[in-house]
C-alpha cells in the first residue's frame, strides 16, 4: 500500500509515507505534525497501544496542530 501510495502522490517528497511497526510513535519527533487523523484504526490495536498512540498524537502535534 506504501508502494502504491508513493506511485500514486501528487505531491512527491513534501507527502512522505511510513510504515510503523512499533507499538508507539517514536519514529516521529516531537511538535512536527500540522494534523494527526486516525480513522477507523485504534479499535484495531490493544488498549496499552492505544494509549500509547494518543499520547503520542498530542506529543507530534505542533503548536498549532489538529488531532482528528
Amino acid at each position: 500500500m506504501i508502494r502504491l501510495a508513493q506511485d500514486l502522490t501528487r505531491k512527491g517528497d513534501r507527502c512522505p509515507y511510513h510504515l510503523n511497526q512499533r507499538d508507539d510513535l517514536q519514529v516521529f519527533e516531537e511538535d512536527t505534525m500540522d494534523l494527526v487523523l486516525s480513522l477507523i484504526v485504534l479499535h484495531h490495536v490493544a488498549n496499552r497501544t492505544k494509549a500509547k498512540y494518543s499520547s503520542d498524537f498530542v506529543r507530534v502535534l505542533g503548536p498549532r496542530g489538529v488531532a482528528m
